[in-house]
């Protein structure tokens, strides 16, 4: 069995939309995202388990604000799958762009 790693997830996001235009290979091979064709969704299309984190809020302040957002860490337990610990942030890299990032911590080598 492979050692816990840390893993970074990237995501750019369209910031008047919100639709997602790229993510990273790590990002799309998440718990979940697997299942989904990322490219022109929104968070709260394939992330609706997660209401309380406010993504879609977060994500429309930062390209209001251009301020950057940062979530603490969070442990995320999908059944049959080891618990592993989340953060993210986003930031605004142009006015037309957000970046998401995840780093998730402790979780096994894929």
């Amino acid at each position: 069995m492979a050692e816990p790693e840390d893993f970074v997830g990237v995501v750019l996001v369209d910031a008047a939309s919100l639709a997602i235009s790229w993510s990273n290979d790590y990002y799309r091979g998440l718990p979940r995202m697997e299942d989904y064709d990322l490219l022109g969704r929104r968070f709260g299309d394939f992330m609706p388990m997660t209401p309380e984190l406010r993504i879609e809020e977060s994500l429309r302040r930062v390209a209001e604000t251009g301020e950057p957002h940062h979530e603490t860490v969070r442990v995320l337990a999908i059944p049959g799958r080891p618990a592993f610990a989340w953060r993210w942030s986003v930031y605004r890299t142009h006015p037309d762009e957000l970046l998401v990032v995840y780093r998730l911590e402790g979780r096994e080598a894929p």
